[in-house]
C-alpha cells in the first residue's frame, strides 16, 4: 500500500466514474480513486475552519465513536483525525453529523 485516506483526512475531488472518484490526498498529495459513498463533501468555509483547527488523532489501534445523529457506532482505526473536536463533550463533526468517543 503506498497511502490510505483515513477518517477526518481531506481531499480534494476531480472526476467521477460510476461510484468512484478520483481525489487527491490533501496531507500527502497522493492521487487515486476511492469509492463516493466513503467521501463526505464539504465547503470551501468550513474546509477553512478545519485547515485551520486543531489537530486531534486517533492514537489507539482502534476507537469506537457513536455517530450521535444516526445511532450507529463506527471503529475508527490509529491515525483517524477528529475534525472540530471538542474536550469537554468528547464530540467531533463532519458536516451535519456529530460523533462522541466512547
Amino acid at each position: 500500500m503506498i497511502t490510505q485516506l483515513l477518517f477526518g483526512d481531506a481531499c480534494e475531488l476531480y472526476e467521477e466514474e460510476e461510484s468512484f472518484v478520483k481525489i487527491t490526498n490533501c496531507k500527502d498529495r497522493y492521487t487515486g480513486w476511492v469509492d463516493k459513498k466513503m467521501l463526505k463533501e464539504i465547503g470551501e468555509d468550513t474546509f477553512g475552519k478545519y485547515i485551520e483547527s486543531p489537530v486531534y488523532i486517533i492514537n489507539t489501534p482502534v476507537a469506537d465513536v457513536f455517530c450521535l445523529d444516526k445511532k450507529t457506532v463506527m471503529h475508527l482505526s490509529a491515525g483517524s483525525r477528529l475534525p472540530f473536536y471538542d474536550e469537554n463533550t468528547s464530540t467531533f463533526g463532519i458536516g451535519e453529523n456529530t460523533f462522541q468517543i466512547r
